[in-house]
């Protein structure tokens, strides 16, 4: 039997199978009898969402915290099992550094795999290799399992493998792509399948990240951009806000001092525009648009200003990297509610402390415009203070008032 299962994020596609295997897994009569599917296919596109929110209420945390400790660099004292040394010590080679090395070398190239089971392994792993590819500008990640718990265990390894996954990344300056798991055996043990099958009745999965849906839009928008957006009527000059935006930009954010070094980051860059202001201004800038067709219409300047293309949410970039970042729009139109922590935390992540971040978002919505209100990302600016104060920053200037739909904001990382 192969089964084939495809969704936007770890623990939805996890749930597919999940039921698949609890409802109609063949019964194998073990010592410890177990459903199985032989020769399953999971694909996920958002390599960033691993969250386990649904599977900690169906399992707990337990082995979330066992495979963690096998994964770390003293391994699980009580089993043995040590998977951060067959990665990383392996014949005295840490194979994460040899990926790295090798897509650098060659992007095009057919596999940088890392091994994990081979015959001197004196504890076989489930996972048996992970293999990584450079595809239409993105590093995705296939991992092989000879067998895998469904139920228990493989969230668990996914969450671990996506730290490889994003150490490789920020190291290429690639952002990550799909993720795919060949399961040669899923399992699910018949003392799971009860509490799985009550579990699956009661959940909902909604309002993730749907990646192919934003940039199939963003695709269609582009070659029209830069005229569509001198419109007044064009739905993004709604109460002046992209000019004003670009206005305060233009007044808050100084000139960059010649011999600094400074870098910028125009994060959800569209066609470059305000990565064009910020090149002006005598930044090192770097754009990152998760829409192949935008990064296509950039204005580009090769020598000062560089375009990646990846996701806001799951930035390819080392920690404490950039000096401003821009971000115009990833609130409003990109991304829903359930995403500013994410936001933040990712900005965050890849600013220097004490640099500036500037973004805009949604305050309220108009009553024609109640439609939208379940999924957008909008609060207001009082409650966004709060919310920016708690991730690190502060607020150091405001654009726009509670009367404005949209308001825009730059702050400064306070925390390290």
């Amino acid at each position: 039997m192969n089964c084939h299962f495809k969704a936007d994020t770890l623990e939805k596609v996890w749930l597919k199978a999940l039921r698949a295997v609890v409802s109609s897994g063949q019964l194998v009569q073990d010592e410890d009898p177990f459903l199985e599917i032989q020769n399953l296919q999971i694909v996920y596109n958002n390599a960033f969402e691993v969250q386990t929110s649904h599977y900690i209420n169906i399992f707990g945390e337990k082995f979330l915290d066992y495979i963690h400790r096998v994964y770390s660099p003293h391994g699980d004292q009580a089993t043995g099992r040590n998977y951060y040394k067959i990665i990383h010590e392996q014949a005295g080679v840490d194979q994460v550094t040899q990926v790295i090395k090798k897509l650098k070398a060659e992007p095009l190239s057919r596999s940088a795999t890392i091994i994990l089971a081979t015959a001197e392994t004196p504890k076989q792993p489930c996972v048996t290799e992970i293999n990584f590819s450079i595809r239409n500008g993105l590093l995705h990640a296939t991992v092989v399992f000879k067998s895998s718990d469904l139920a228990k265990k493989f969230i668990p390894d996914m969450v671990e493998i996506s730290h490889i996954h994003k150490q490789i990344s920020q190291a290429l300056g690639i952002a990550r792509g799909s993720v795919t798991a060949h399961l040669l055996s899923a399992q699910v043990y018949k003392t799971d399948q009860k509490i799985a099958l009550n579990a699956l009745g009661s959940v909902t999965i909604s309002n993730y990240f749907k990646t192919h849906a934003v940039i199939e839009n963003w695709d269609k928008e582009a070659a029209e951009w830069d005229k569509n957006i001198q419109k007044p009527e064009y739905y993004v000059n709604i109460e002046n806000g992209y000019s004003r935006f670009l206005d305060f930009l233009k007044k808050e954010i100084s000139n960059s001092d010649q011999n600094s070094n400074s870098v910028a980051l125009d994060s959800g860059c569209g066609t470059g525009i305000i990565a064009g202001i910020l090149k002006d201004k005598g930044y090192s800038v770097f754009g990152v648009d998760i829409s192949p067709q935008m990064l296509r219409f950039a204005h580009k300047d090769l020598a000062s200003t560089q375009y990646v293309l990846a996701n806001s949410l799951d930035l390819p970039y080392g920690n404490d990297y950039f000096d401003i970042i821009c971000s115009r729009g990833v609130l409003i139109s990109h991304v829903g509610k359930k995403y500013v922590d994410t936001f933040l935390n990712e900005h965050g992540r890849v600013l220097k402390k004490g640099g500036l971040f500037m973004f805009d978002f949604i305050t309220h919505f108009n009553t024609s415009e109640n439609r939208k209100k379940r999924n957008k990302a909008y609060m207001d600016f009082r409650r966004m203070a709060r919310h920016i104060e708690n991730h690190g920053f502060e607020v150091i200037a405001r654009s726009g008032t509670d009367a404005n739909r949209v308001n825009a904001v730059l702050c400064r990382k306070i925390n390290g």
